[in-house]
């Protein structure tokens, strides 16, 4: 069966096509939710990243050297403090209004 309504003709350039409706859902209101969100999302997880990371490399650092818990405890403390740092520094550049 052939679609009874006439082709559309291409659109030139500068030429605007017909209006799209908007359309008010509960999935657009999320996804807006979800975009505003984001970045503070980020942060927990960098925030998790660079204590694991660090925490994991002393355990295995120590499992190779024979000094367990001291490389473990040192790399979990200089994780806390790096990721500490990481955090305000991010969390100060969420505020500001964008240029």
């Amino acid at each position: 069966m052939r679609d009874p309504s006439p082709p559309s003709k291409p659109l030139v350039q500068g030429e605007r096509g017909p209006p799209v409706p908007e359309r008010n859902t509960q999935a657009r209101d999320f996804a807006k939710v979800l975009r505003e969100a984001g970045p503070y999302l980020g942060l927990g997880t960098a925030l998790a990243t660079t204590v694991g990371v660090l925490f994991a490399l002393g355990f295995w650092l120590d499992g190779c050297l024979g000094t367990r818990p001291v490389l473990t405890l040192v790399f979990g403390l200089l994780g806390v403090g790096m990721a500490l740092i990481q955090f305000v520094r991010m969390a100060s550049t969420l505020n500001q209004p964008k240029p």
